[in-house]
Protein backbone atom coordinates (compact mmCIF):
# COMPACT_ATOMS: atom_id res chain seq x y z
CA UNK A 1 0.00 0.00 0.00
CA UNK A 2 2.75 2.71 0.99
CA UNK A 3 4.87 1.78 -2.35
CA UNK A 4 1.27 2.08 -4.62
CA UNK A 5 0.77 5.41 -2.50
CA UNK A 6 4.34 6.80 -3.70
CA UNK A 7 3.98 6.36 -7.36
CA UNK A 8 0.80 8.04 -7.52
CA UNK A 9 2.57 10.77 -5.32
CA UNK A 10 5.48 11.95 -6.12
CA UNK A 11 5.76 15.45 -4.09
CA UNK A 12 5.11 13.37 -1.06
CA UNK A 13 7.89 10.65 -2.41
CA UNK A 14 10.50 13.55 -1.96
CA UNK A 15 9.30 15.12 0.90
CA UNK A 16 9.46 12.31 3.12
CA UNK A 17 11.79 9.71 1.16
CA UNK A 18 14.62 11.53 -0.10
CA UNK A 19 17.52 13.34 1.01
CA UNK A 20 19.43 15.76 -0.59
CA UNK A 21 22.54 17.47 0.32
CA UNK A 22 22.82 21.20 0.55
CA UNK A 23 24.88 24.60 -0.11
CA UNK A 24 25.30 24.60 3.90
CA UNK A 25 28.73 22.43 5.05
CA UNK A 26 26.81 19.26 6.77
CA UNK A 27 23.61 19.51 6.36
CA UNK A 28 21.07 17.25 4.52
CA UNK A 29 17.54 17.76 3.91
CA UNK A 30 14.43 16.29 2.98
CA UNK A 31 13.83 17.21 -0.72
CA UNK A 32 11.21 19.68 -0.55
CA UNK A 33 10.13 21.08 -3.91
CA UNK A 34 10.23 24.56 -4.17
CA UNK A 35 7.71 26.93 -6.18
CA UNK A 36 9.55 26.44 -9.60
CA UNK A 37 9.74 22.86 -9.02
CA UNK A 38 5.96 22.70 -8.13
CA UNK A 39 4.72 24.86 -10.94
CA UNK A 40 6.68 22.29 -13.81
CA UNK A 41 5.78 19.14 -11.50
CA UNK A 42 1.86 20.26 -12.63
CA UNK A 43 2.15 21.14 -16.06
CA UNK A 44 4.26 17.68 -16.50
CA UNK A 45 0.91 15.82 -14.48
CA UNK A 46 -1.04 17.69 -16.77
CA UNK A 47 0.73 16.14 -19.70
CA UNK A 48 0.96 12.92 -18.93
CA UNK A 49 -2.87 12.92 -17.77
CA UNK A 50 -3.36 13.67 -21.35
CA UNK A 51 -0.53 11.87 -23.06
CA UNK A 52 0.50 9.16 -20.43
CA UNK A 53 4.01 10.18 -20.83
CA UNK A 54 6.60 13.10 -19.59
CA UNK A 55 8.02 15.03 -21.96
CA UNK A 56 9.48 17.95 -21.15
CA UNK A 57 12.35 20.81 -21.93
CA UNK A 58 13.60 23.52 -19.25
CA UNK A 59 16.56 26.19 -19.94
CA UNK A 60 17.57 26.87 -16.24
CA UNK A 61 19.56 29.11 -14.08
CA UNK A 62 22.20 28.12 -11.93
CA UNK A 63 21.42 26.06 -8.92
CA UNK A 64 18.10 25.65 -9.43
CA UNK A 65 17.86 22.74 -8.53
CA UNK A 66 15.81 21.31 -11.73
CA UNK A 67 18.76 18.32 -12.34
CA UNK A 68 17.61 17.28 -8.81
CA UNK A 69 14.21 17.64 -9.85
CA UNK A 70 14.47 15.80 -12.84
CA UNK A 71 16.69 12.79 -11.66
CA UNK A 72 14.20 12.19 -8.57
CA UNK A 73 11.41 11.85 -11.04
CA UNK A 74 13.55 9.18 -12.44
CA UNK A 75 14.89 7.47 -9.76
CA UNK A 76 10.99 7.96 -8.12
CA UNK A 77 9.77 5.46 -11.49
CA UNK A 78 12.89 3.02 -11.31
CA UNK A 79 12.46 1.74 -7.86
CA UNK A 80 8.95 1.48 -7.69
CA UNK A 81 8.01 -0.07 -11.21
CA UNK A 82 9.16 -3.67 -12.18
CA UNK A 83 11.58 -3.82 -15.31
CA UNK A 84 11.79 0.07 -15.37
CA UNK A 85 15.36 1.38 -17.22
CA UNK A 86 16.73 4.76 -16.63
CA UNK A 87 19.19 6.40 -18.26
CA UNK A 88 20.85 9.47 -17.35
CA UNK A 89 23.55 11.67 -19.87
CA UNK A 90 25.40 14.55 -18.44
CA UNK A 91 28.31 16.56 -20.24
CA UNK A 92 30.95 15.10 -18.61
CA UNK A 93 32.37 12.61 -16.08
CA UNK A 94 32.31 14.53 -12.87
CA UNK A 95 28.87 15.83 -13.43
CA UNK A 96 27.91 12.59 -14.27
CA UNK A 97 29.45 11.40 -10.75
CA UNK A 98 28.07 13.62 -9.13
CA UNK A 99 24.35 12.52 -9.83
CA UNK A 100 25.35 8.91 -9.32
CA UNK A 101 25.82 10.27 -5.66
CA UNK A 102 22.77 12.28 -5.33
CA UNK A 103 20.94 9.35 -6.59
CA UNK A 104 23.06 6.83 -3.98
CA UNK A 105 21.94 9.17 -1.45
CA UNK A 106 18.22 8.94 -2.25
CA UNK A 107 18.69 4.98 -2.09
CA UNK A 108 20.54 5.08 0.92
CA UNK A 109 17.78 6.92 3.16
CA UNK A 110 15.17 5.21 1.44
CA UNK A 111 12.35 3.33 4.55
CA UNK A 112 13.68 -0.15 4.31
CA UNK A 113 10.11 -1.18 3.63
CA UNK A 114 9.81 0.25 0.17
CA UNK A 115 14.07 -0.10 -0.68
CA UNK A 116 14.19 -2.47 -3.31
CA UNK A 117 17.05 -5.11 -3.45
CA UNK A 118 20.04 -4.21 -4.74
CA UNK A 119 22.35 -6.57 -6.96
CA UNK A 120 24.93 -4.39 -8.25
CA UNK A 121 26.27 -0.24 -7.64
CA UNK A 122 29.10 1.14 -9.25
CA UNK A 123 29.49 4.87 -10.78
CA UNK A 124 28.05 3.28 -14.39
CA UNK A 125 24.91 1.74 -12.97
CA UNK A 126 22.84 0.75 -10.23
CA UNK A 127 20.44 -2.47 -10.49
CA UNK A 128 17.73 -3.43 -8.68
CA UNK A 129 17.50 -7.28 -8.29
CA UNK A 130 18.31 -10.26 -6.18
CA UNK A 131 21.66 -10.04 -4.59
CA UNK A 132 21.90 -13.94 -4.13
CA UNK A 133 22.24 -15.82 -6.98
CA UNK A 134 20.74 -18.90 -5.73
CA UNK A 135 17.16 -17.29 -4.89
CA UNK A 136 16.87 -14.96 -7.66
CA UNK A 137 15.30 -17.10 -9.90
CA UNK A 138 11.77 -17.70 -7.12
CA UNK A 139 13.06 -13.63 -5.96
CA UNK A 140 13.84 -11.40 -8.73
CA UNK A 141 13.80 -8.51 -7.33
CA UNK A 142 12.23 -5.26 -9.40
CA UNK A 143 14.88 -5.87 -12.61
CA UNK A 144 15.05 -2.49 -13.08
CA UNK A 145 18.01 -0.69 -13.70
CA UNK A 146 19.48 3.17 -13.72
CA UNK A 147 22.13 3.64 -15.81
CA UNK A 148 24.95 6.87 -15.64
CA UNK A 149 26.64 7.63 -18.89
CA UNK A 150 28.56 10.92 -20.14
CA UNK A 151 28.13 13.02 -23.34
CA UNK A 152 31.86 12.47 -23.87
CA UNK A 153 30.61 8.66 -25.37
CA UNK A 154 29.73 9.27 -28.89
CA UNK A 155 27.54 5.93 -28.76
CA UNK A 156 25.65 6.70 -25.13
CA UNK A 157 22.66 4.85 -25.29
CA UNK A 158 22.87 2.51 -27.62
CA UNK A 159 22.21 -1.09 -26.90
CA UNK A 160 18.68 -0.67 -24.90
CA UNK A 161 15.53 0.14 -24.65
CA UNK A 162 15.08 2.99 -21.82
CA UNK A 163 11.69 4.16 -19.99
CA UNK A 164 13.56 7.48 -18.75
CA UNK A 165 15.93 9.43 -19.93
CA UNK A 166 17.46 12.16 -18.27
CA UNK A 167 19.96 14.55 -20.79
CA UNK A 168 21.10 16.96 -18.66
CA UNK A 169 23.28 20.06 -19.42
CA UNK A 170 22.34 19.74 -23.00
CA UNK A 171 24.27 23.12 -24.01
CA UNK A 172 27.54 21.64 -23.03
CA UNK A 173 27.32 18.86 -24.96
CA UNK A 174 30.00 18.49 -27.42
CA UNK A 175 28.20 20.16 -30.55
CA UNK A 176 29.52 18.13 -33.33
CA UNK A 177 28.50 15.24 -31.17
CA UNK A 178 24.67 16.17 -30.49
CA UNK A 179 23.27 15.03 -33.63
CA UNK A 180 25.32 11.55 -33.55
CA UNK A 181 24.00 11.31 -29.77
CA UNK A 182 20.39 11.83 -30.63
CA UNK A 183 20.19 9.22 -33.58
CA UNK A 184 21.63 6.86 -31.01
CA UNK A 185 19.29 8.21 -27.50
CA UNK A 186 16.16 9.25 -29.32
CA UNK A 187 15.36 5.73 -30.84
CA UNK A 188 15.59 3.71 -27.34
CA UNK A 189 12.89 6.22 -25.40
CA UNK A 190 9.19 5.04 -27.14
CA UNK A 191 6.30 7.24 -26.73
CA UNK A 192 4.72 4.63 -24.51
CA UNK A 193 2.49 5.87 -21.16
CA UNK A 194 4.59 5.97 -18.44
CA UNK A 195 8.24 6.89 -19.64
CA UNK A 196 9.91 10.20 -19.25
CA UNK A 197 11.98 12.63 -21.60
CA UNK A 198 14.05 15.24 -19.74
CA UNK A 199 15.91 17.73 -21.23
CA UNK A 200 17.48 20.62 -18.88
CA UNK A 201 20.58 22.57 -19.05
CA UNK A 202 22.14 26.04 -18.26
CA UNK A 203 22.40 28.36 -21.38
CA UNK A 204 25.94 28.35 -22.83
CA UNK A 205 27.91 29.80 -25.46
CA UNK A 206 27.20 28.18 -29.41
CA UNK A 207 24.63 25.69 -27.97
CA UNK A 208 22.65 26.00 -31.40
CA UNK A 209 21.12 22.78 -30.82
CA UNK A 210 19.77 23.06 -27.01
CA UNK A 211 18.89 27.01 -28.55
CA UNK A 212 16.58 24.97 -31.26
CA UNK A 213 15.10 22.43 -29.21
CA UNK A 214 14.06 25.28 -26.44
CA UNK A 215 12.84 27.35 -29.90
CA UNK A 216 10.90 24.29 -30.73
CA UNK A 217 9.05 23.61 -27.61
CA UNK A 218 8.38 26.93 -26.61
CA UNK A 219 6.84 27.39 -30.04
CA UNK A 220 4.48 24.24 -29.20
CA UNK A 221 6.39 22.32 -31.68
CA UNK A 222 6.90 18.42 -31.10
CA UNK A 223 6.11 16.94 -27.58
CA UNK A 224 8.48 18.58 -25.02
CA UNK A 225 6.64 21.24 -22.50
CA UNK A 226 8.54 23.93 -22.43
CA UNK A 227 9.83 25.33 -18.75
CA UNK A 228 11.88 28.24 -18.39
CA UNK A 229 13.41 29.42 -14.71
CA UNK A 230 14.98 32.62 -14.23
CA UNK A 231 17.36 33.14 -10.93
CA UNK A 232 14.25 35.25 -9.52
CA UNK A 233 11.91 32.53 -9.69
CA UNK A 234 13.37 30.62 -6.80
CA UNK A 235 12.37 32.50 -3.01
CA UNK A 236 15.37 31.38 -1.68
CA UNK A 237 17.56 33.80 -3.85
CA UNK A 238 15.82 36.86 -2.24
CA UNK A 239 17.18 39.34 0.44
CA UNK A 240 15.64 41.25 2.53
CA UNK A 241 16.07 44.92 3.06
CA UNK A 242 17.46 45.88 6.10
CA UNK A 243 15.86 48.16 8.03
CA UNK A 244 15.10 51.52 6.55
CA UNK A 245 17.14 50.47 3.28
CA UNK A 246 15.21 51.78 -0.25
CA UNK A 247 16.45 50.95 -3.93
CA UNK A 248 17.70 53.51 -5.48
CA UNK A 249 16.81 54.56 -8.79
CA UNK A 250 19.70 55.21 -11.59
CA UNK A 251 17.80 56.91 -14.17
Amino acid sequence: IKREYYRRNFERFCERQLKISTPIPGQRLPLVLNDPQRILLAKITAQKKEKGYIRYCCCKSRQSTMSTFAQALCFHSTVLTQEFNSLLIANDDQTTADIFLMDGRFLTHLSEDIRPMTRLTNTKEIVFENPNKQKRLLDPGLGSRIVFQSATRITAGTGGTRHALHISELAKWPEDSVELLFSSLLPSLHMTPGTIGIKESTPYVNADGFRAMCEDASAGRGTDVWFFIPWFADSKNAVALSRGEQFKRTM
